[in-house]
């Protein structure tokens, strides 16, 4: 009985692998991963709200999506288990007065995971050409942060970072937050 099973199962894979040949015209049909349905390449979204100043939630198409800035951290200001940091607040109203309600280009990294542990897309963010993500560190609104992996402008951001740093710019001036 089992040989007779055996022979009944390679006979229906054939004809299946025959049907899909048919079906098909000869071409198995290429299968894409989540990372095309959401999509790898730059495209173009609407912000439709900062949550703070490293993440905001955007929509394409009619679907909404979170989306994690690479390679920059600001301060909390929505944490669930931590309070409000210095310099929280003007982080997430600089990003607002930036992007908020525009429409951006999302770029991916091809070093980083396309979605963060949370769900998040992780992306560089631009608008109008600019760089928003390196903006925010020259601007002392964000640190430079790097998640386990070095991103492609990792150098670039840490170089912002320093002259934000010593210049005392935005939360690096002593006399707003201790963060030096």
């Amino acid at each position: 009985m089992a040989k007779l099973q055996k022979v009944a199962l390679t006979f229906i894979g054939l004809m299946l692998v025959v049907l899909l040949g048919i079906v098909f015209d000869g071409e198995i049909p290429e299968i894409h991963d989540e990372r095309d349905i959401l999509g790898t390449a730059e495209e173009e979204y609407f912000v439709k709200r900062v949550v703070d100043g490293d993440t905001i939630v955007v929509k394409r198409n009619g679907e909404e999506y979170r989306v994690r800035m690479i390679g920059i951290d600001t301060p909390e200001t929505v944490h669930p288990s931590k309070p409000v940091e210095c310099f929280g607040f003007e982080a997430t109203e600089k990003l607002k007065s930036l992007i908020e309600e525009k429409n951006v280009t999302l770029k991916p990294d091809k070093t980083q995971d396309d979605i963060d542990r949370y769900g998040r897309l992780l992306r560089y963010v631009y608008f109008d050409d600019k760089d928003i993500n390196l903006l925010m560190i020259k601007e002392g609104y964000a640190f430079e942060y790097t998640y386990m992996i070095p991103y492609i402008k990792q150098e670039e951001y840490i170089a912002a970072q320093r002259s934000a740093r010593e210049n005392d710019v935005g939360l690096w001036n002593p006399l707003v937050c201790d963060y030096n």
